[in-house]
């Protein structure tokens, strides 16, 4: 197992190509398994509908994040209990 911790180079392993060669070069067979972390964020405004294409986008563009960041975003309680 390595873990790679430089944006960069996760960037251009990215790359089916990239991955190939570089696992071809050590001699080993392996994939690239992003990790996935839950994350919680206070004071969200209940107006925020994470299934409407526009929230998302002023989302991702106003917090500077790239769009395939996130792979899910919902309420953690129905929005009718907020």
């Amino acid at each position: 197992m390595v873990e790679i911790i430089i944006d960069e180079v996760v960037t251009w392993l990215k790359n089916e190509g990239n991955l190939k060669n570089f696992l071809t070069r050590i001699e080993i067979q392996g994939n690239l398994k992003p990790r996935l972390h839950n994350v919680i964020a206070s004071f969200v405004p209940t107006t925020f509908n994470p299934d409407d294409e526009r929230h998302l986008s002023e989302f991702f563009e106003t917090n500077e994040i790239d769009n395939d960041s996130i792979v899910k975003m919902c309420w953690v309680k129905p929005i009718e209990r907020c």
